[in-house]
């Protein structure tokens, strides 16, 4: 959006439309505006990587698991509690 207005500005800049000092300004205000969005898009991508991080929640949950016994080739099935539904 800041690409389009700049480019209008610069438009009517070139073709007399416009005051003088105003096409600094406000090019100015769109760059450093858009400057600011984006730190603050990098900031918030840092903080939820960070929270996510900080509740060291396991990669992933063994449900079931079998155990094999070599010796009889018995095959019995462990079963884990659910902690789906936990918090």
């Amino acid at each position: 959006m800041s690409i389009v207005l700049t480019l209008q500005t610069l438009w009517n800049k070139f073709f007399g439309a416009s005051a003088e000092g105003f096409p600094t300004v406000i090019i100015l205000i769109l760059g450093m505006g858009s400057l600011i969005l984006l730190c603050l898009g990098i900031i918030g991508e840092y903080l939820s990587e960070l929270y996510r991080e900080v509740k060291r929640r396991p990669l992933y949950v063994v449900l079931d698991t079998l155990q094999i016994n070599a010796d009889t080739a018995e095959v019995r099935k462990h079963e884990e509690k659910d902690i789906r539904n936990q918090a």
